[in-house]
C-alpha cells in the first residue's frame, strides 16, 4: 500500500539480536500509542505506531530475525540481489510499466477487455478472452537486444496462454502457470536482429489464444544483450 511506488529491492527495516535473549535496544520512548526504538550503536530509530492510524504510506507488520551471523549470511543475497537491480537498469533501453497510467501513455499503449491492479507491490495489466495489449517500446538499431517481461509465479489455472508479437511476428508463446510460487519472475525473448535493425521503436502485441488469456503483466523492458 502506499501513495508511491516500492522502490526495486528496497530493505525492510531489520533489527538483529546480539544474544538470544535480548534486542540491542537501549530505551524505548513513548509517545501515546507511539514507540520509538533507540538503539546502542546507531543513530537510527525505528518508530512503531498503531497499524489503524496508517494511511497512504508504506508500512512493515511482520519482520525478519537474524542473528548477526545470519544475517550476513543473508545480507549477502540482498546484495547480489541489488546487483542484478543496477545491472539490469544500466542494460535498458526502454522500460514500460504496465497499468501506470502515464507510463502507458508515454508507450502509445491500448488494449481491450483488459483489467489492471497493484499486486505485491507492483502494478500489472491483463487481457481477457479475445483482448490484448499493445504498445511502442524504444530500441537501438545497431544493437543486440531481448524483450523482457514480469509475471507473478503464483498466477496460473490453466488459463494463461498467449502470444507474444513484435511488429506483426510471433516471437513466442507463453505460458504462466505457477512456474514460480510467491515471487516475480522474468521471461526473456531474443530480438531478432532483423526486427529492430534499422528502426528506433517497435510494436509490441500480447494477444491469448483462443478462451485463453493474457497473464497479468507486472513490467515490460527492451535491455541490451
Amino acid at each position: 500500500l502506499g501513495k508511491d511506488e516500492l522502490k526495486p529491492n528496497a530493505v525492510l527495516p531489520i533489527i538483529q539480536k546480539k544474544n538470544n535473549n535480548n534486542l540491542d535496544v537501549t530505551s524505548a520512548t513513548v509517545i501515546k500509542t507511539n514507540f520509538t526504538l533507540h538503539f546502542k550503536d546507531s543513530a537510527k530509530e525505528v518508530t512503531l505506531v498503531p497499524f489503524n492510524t496508517i494511511h497512504d504510506e508504506r508500512y512493515n507488520v511482520y519482520w525478519d530475525k537474524y542473528t548477526p551471523a545470519q544475517w550476513e549470511k543473508e545480507k549477502e543475497n540482498y546484495d547480489v540481489e541489488a546487483r542484478k537491480a543496477r545491472e539490469l537498469e544500466a542494460s535498458t533501453i526502454d522500460f514500460i510499466q504496465p497499468g501506470d497510467s502515464l507510463s502507458e501513455k508515454a508507450h502509445q499503449l491500448t488494449h481491450s477487455k483488459s483489467y489492471n491492479g497493484r499486486s505485491n507491490t507492483k502494478r500489472w495489466r491483463d487481457a481477457r478472452e479475445d483482448g490484448f495489449i499493445l504498445f511502442n517500446m524504444t530500441v537501438n538499431p545497431n544493437a543486440k537486444q531481448t524483450l523482457l517481461l514480469t509475471f507473478w509465479g503464483s498466477d496460473g489455472g490453466g488459463r494463461l496462454l498467449f502470444d507474444v508479437m513484435v511488429d506483426n511476428e510471433v516471437i513466442a508463446t507463453q505460458e504462466v502457470r505457477q512456474n514460480f510460487p510467491n515471487r516475480f519472475f522474468d521471461i526473456r525473448y531474443t530480438l531478432d536482429e532483423r526486427l529492430t535493425k534499422s528502426k528506433n521503436s517497435i510494436t509490441v502485441l500480447l494477444k491469448p489464444h483462443t478462451d485463453k488469456r493474457v497473464a497479468r503483466t507486472f513490467g515490460a523492458r527492451v535491455v541490451k544483450n
